[in-house]
């Protein structure tokens, strides 16, 4: 009976430990992304200038909303001060979920974009058109 008792403790013991395993591998994984994203987010700021480069990083964001892009257009840019604005306009079609995933996505985890302006219609299809104005901004070398 004891041993039947202590092999059920290691059993338990064993599934915990794997539990622990597999969160310690999520902790590095989301570790690692952090860090990719970070490398990322400093040298788009100091590649602001290469308007290819930068196009491609924003469009990467809205295709991981989920949400589809009808058109993608590169409007200019300025310089204000040691700011380089990257000016773009967007229009995409997706569902409601995916596109205030795209907006959280752009007004709260990248701080690089700006949503200056934004209009919204409903299709027949229940999707939803988005069309809106963006700005990237990076520092001047």
């Amino acid at each position: 009976m004891q041993i039947s008792q202590i092999e059920g403790k290691i059993d338990t013991y064993i599934i915990e430990f794997y539990r622990k395993l597999n969160t310690t591998s999520k902790i590095y994984s989301i570790k690692k992304e952090i860090l990719k994203n970070k490398l990322e987010m400093a040298n788009l700021l100091e590649n602001i200038k290469d308007k290819t480069y930068v196009s491609s990083v924003i469009k990467n964001i809205i295709f991981n909303s989920g949400v589809k892009i009808d058109e993608f257009n590169f409007s200019g840019f300025d310089v204000k001060g040691l700011r380089y604005n990257n000016h773009y306009s967007v229009k995409v079609t997706g569902q409601i979920y995916n596109i205030l995933k795209l907006l959280e996505n752009i007004e709260y985890e990248n701080e690089w974009l700006s949503l200056d302006s934004y209009s919204i219609s409903f299709n027949e299809n229940g999707l939803i058109n988005m069309s809106f104005n963006l700005t990237a901004y990076g520092r001047v070398k």
